[in-house]
């Protein structure tokens, strides 16, 4: 879960870095010191139109630059609301694939008469708790009868043959509508 949050963390700020586009000739720190530049030539030399010419490109590149990159950010936020509602959807079908597994293995485990191999059901489970556990941060614990029990921080997503599931909600963080996952139990109150 950690390796997974911090490759998705490196991920969005290289992501991040191409938009600002440092250490090139279009940079923002460049468009900003030939800004301060020309405003300096202007406050010299106030009468030569040419510079006053040059301050205005300057200042008309500069708010060009970032306009440009307050649409790419806009964008890339929206980006992650889908990614966010994706993984959610993905988190749903994964905690209802091992609730029903979960049922599965205790039947196969106390003679049920399918006398299916628990254990290949346990694989089965297995994996789909790894696949959670690269989307998100969760907590498991086998149960004596077979079953397990899988939390994120202190509250369940699947206990026994019950998963609980999560929906997104808009939140207004710094002045951004963003999408939030929220258990859907709490998203009707």
């Amino acid at each position: 879960s950690n390796n997974e949050y911090y490759n998705e963390t490196q991920t969005g700020y290289s992501t991040l870095e191409t938009y600002f586009n440092e250490l090139t000739d279009n940079d923002l720190s460049t468009m900003m010191d030939d800004f301060w530049d020309a405003a300096a030539d202007v406050a010299g030399n106030v009468e030569d139109v040419s510079t006053r010419s040059t301050f205005l490109e300057s200042g008309k590149t500069l708010v060009d630059g970032f306009q440009t990159i307050s649409e790419q950010l806009i964008a890339f936020r929206a980006s992650l609301d889908t990614e966010i509602t994706k993984s959610v959807s993905d988190i749903n079908e994964i905690t209802k694939q091992i609730a029903n597994l979960n049922v599965e293995i205790v039947k196969a485990e106390a003679g049920g008469a399918s006398r299916v191999s628990a254990n290949d059901l346990r694989d089965q489970r297995e994996v789909l708790v790894k696949n959670l556990s690269s989307i998100m941060k969760i907590n498991v614990n086998e149960e004596d009868n077979g079953s397990v029990t899988v939390a994120a921080g202190t509250r369940l997503l699947v206990y026994g043959d019950t998963d609980y599931e999560l929906t997104t909600k808009t939140e207004v963080i710094d002045d951004l509508n963003v999408q939030v996952p929220v258990f859907v139990s709490d998203s009707t109150k």
